[in-house]
């Protein structure tokens, strides 16, 4: 959330798009070849705070955390991975939020979505504030939004995400990003609840935003109980991110079959049960290299690789950069 330190990165073709009324378009001048950098991995939900926020609620159950984050300069954005779902909100000012190899221009009453783990960064083109709730899946439980469950709004590839579309819409998203703001600053009774409630009203506010034939061509399931079938598995992965977890025992846990575990855990996390895991593990590994001076191959050790090259070339893989290098940045 702050300007990025240096680190050695990988170029590649980065896709930027922009809304204009209910459609994606690809914004032309800004395509260029962006900058892949290795995550900085956070937990805010352990009481952690972001870098620069103008204000911070944590709830006591430590289900959920908010942020209102004012940026009076065009800068970069932090490349960052965090445990816990995050959804945004822009009040004022122009932003760039980038997911996957997706990029999207955000204006006021527009928002983003992120799932758990998901690496996401960005810049910031026009100064101004957004407002930012992160919470675990317990947080909105098994409450379902029309005939989905909530977690199908994350689920979906970014480009597919729903967005604030109409200028009716995006002036109603704003009221509940003022909504959610008061209940950052002024801390009342129940703000966990407050916080909950916008929540739920902003997705309801982005289905209604769906017709019901977008929704069947996105192949959205309707809910069927989707987060309790898998809660026991993402919570072992809460619990012991750097163990490897194994499909079977996953599967085991949740009273269900391999093949039915890894139908329901994809429809609801938007990614295999595998790709979620060693994205946990390798925030492990991350926070590792820079909190510690253990050895790679003690750390592969305690997070479930075999060895230090195996290791090596996952992280390699997923975040461009090899370990020592992403230690050696994170730690100048």
């Amino acid at each position: 959330m702050s300007e990025s330190p240096q680190i050695t990165v990988v170029r590649e073709r980065r896709q930027v798009i922009a809304w204009e009324g209910p459609n994606l378009v690809e914004s032309a001048h800004m395509r260029n070849d962006a900058l892949t950098l290795a995550p900085v991995v956070r937990d805010f939900l352990d009481g952690s705070r972001p870098d620069g926020e103008n204000a911070w609620l944590i709830a006591d159950s430590r289900e959920c955390a908010a942020v209102v984050l004012t940026y009076r300069r065009v800068e970069t954005l932090v490349f960052e991975m965090h445990r816990g779902f995050e959804l945004g909100i822009v009040l004022s000012g122009e932003f760039e939020r980038t997911a996957g190899s997706r990029s999207r221009r955000l204006r006021a009453g527009q928002v983003w979505l992120l799932p758990m783990w998901e690496p996401h960064g960005g810049r910031v083109i026009s100064p101004g504030t957004c407002v930012a709730v992160l919470f675990l899946p317990t947080f909105l439980g098994e409450e379902r939004i029309g005939d989905i469950s909530w977690l199908s709004f994350f689920a979906l590839p970014p480009e597919e995400r729903p967005q604030a579309a109409t200028p009716g819409m995006r002036r109603e998203v704003v009221h509940i990003g003022r909504d959610i703001s008061r209940e950052i600053m002024e801390h009342p009774v129940a703000s966990e609840t407050g916080l909950r409630l916008a929540v739920l009203g902003l997705l309801l506010l982005l289905y209604r935003g769906w017709s019901k034939a977008r929704v069947q061509s996105r192949g959205i399931p309707p809910s069927t109980g989707m987060l309790p079938r898998i809660l026991p598995a993402l919570e072992s992965v809460q619990a012991r991110p750097g163990v490897r977890l194994r499909l079977e025992e996953a599967a085991a846990s949740c009273g269900l079959s391999v093949s039915h575990f890894k139908r329901v855990f994809r429809q609801a996390m938007g990614a295999s049960f595998g790709q979620f895991c060693l994205r946990a593990r390798l925030a492990q590994v991350a926070n590792k290299l820079v909190t510690t001076t253990q050895s790679e191959q003690l750390i592969a050790e305690e997070t479930g690789f075999s060895d230090a090259s195996h290791l090596h070339h996952s992280f390699l893989k997923h975040f461009g950069t090899t370990p020592g290098r992403y230690r050696q940045s994170r730690t100048l």
